[in-house]
């Protein structure tokens, strides 16, 4: 079964995603975990930091989908919506 390039390059975005935001949550737990040691304040700057980490990792993942969603707009001409979703040309304006 062979798999297509394609494919492999959807994998490789999507595991970089989640990676992205794992090893952003990790850093920020572990900068928070030393933070809160030398301040000691456990364990509420690993918690806050932990989940910036994670707020930015998401953020970094959605503007890489927007990019990826605009440079495959841009090679295959026009987007066309899936059936059932509205289009830029439908307009409820009356």
């Amino acid at each position: 079964m062979a798999v297509s390039r394609e494919t492999m390059a959807a994998l490789a975005a999507a595991g970089e995603a989640v990676l992205g935001i794992a090893v952003a949550a990790g850093l920020g737990a572990w900068s928070g975990m030393w933070l809160d040691d030398r301040l000691h304040t456990t364990p509420w700057l690993a918690i806050c930091l932990a989940l910036l980490g994670m707020s930015l990792g998401l953020a970094r993942m959605v503007i890489k989908a927007i990019e990826a969603d605009r440079a495959g707009e841009s090679s295959s001409g026009s987007h066309k919506f899936p059936a059932g979703l509205p289009d830029e040309s439908d307009s409820e304006d009356d």
